[in-house]
């Protein structure tokens, strides 16, 4: 039997790939370029909560400076933000146009859910809520399948895009207070009960975690080889 070349094998398993991406990726993050105030905020991040003193610069191998048990946590924290500044400086001036033809999809929700076993309890609940007046966060810490016991039903804020298009659909038209009726639509074995919990975030581009998100979307497309 023919042996195959090394690099044929390599990539029939993606790891040519893999290695390329990171080969890239590490080229981008020596890019950086962090102003002296910069420096000093970034220093305090890579060494939040760690049980050790930030240190004085970013000059040569300073993280060889550090505890060994913590040099991982600090290089991964540190290889995210020369990313992260990176692409802010490459990307930050298109934030807003992508920002607004997205925006549909970026828009940020809050709202509450239940999921429940059996049609006969998510509408005798849902009778409570709209009837009695009922918590519908002590009613999903006793009764939701899901996490959201644990949240008092609570979920988000999350991207919309990111939620099953039957949810987005409920989402995109039901006010803040609202409440849907149960649904199965998303689940056979789970009826739901949705209330929104407030209302969406503004339709700009407004924060700092936002602007991030964006040029990582603007970053990803133009990544992917031809």
């Amino acid at each position: 039997m023919a042996r195959r070349p090394l690099h044929a094998l390599l990539e029939e398993q993606g790891i040519l790939q893999g290695l390329a991406r990171d080969l890239a990726l590490e080229a981008l993050r020596q890019e950086a370029r962090f102003s002296p105030e910069e420096s000093r905020e970034v220093l305090a991040q890579v060494c939040a909560g760690l049980p050790c003193a930030p240190p004085d610069h970013l000059e040569g191998d300073w993280i060889a400076a550090l505890p060994e048990t913590l040099r991982a946590t600090v290089r991964q924290r540190w290889d995210h933000l020369r990313l992260q500044k990176v692409l802010e400086d490459r990307y930050g001036e298109r934030v807003e146009a992508h920002f607004l033809e997205r925006r549909a999809d970026l828009e940020q929700v809050v709202f509450r859910l239940m999921r429940l076993p059996q049609q006969g309890l998510a509408e005798e609940l849902y009778l409570r809520l709209i009837d009695d007046d009922a918590s519908f966060g002590d009613l999903a810490s006793r009764h939701s399948l899901g996490e959201e016991s644990l949240t008092r039903g609570i979920v988000g804020p999350i991207e919309i895009s990111q939620l099953h298009p039957t949810l987005q659909g409920v989402l995109r038209f039901l006010a803040p207070g609202d409440i849907h009726p149960p649904s199965c639509s998303i689940s056979r074995s789970c009826w739901c009960v949705w209330s929104t919990a407030g209302p969406r975030a503004s339709t700009r581009p407004c924060g700092t975690a936002c602007s991030r998100n964006c040029c990582s979307r603007i970053f990803r497309p133009s990544s992917r080889p031809a």
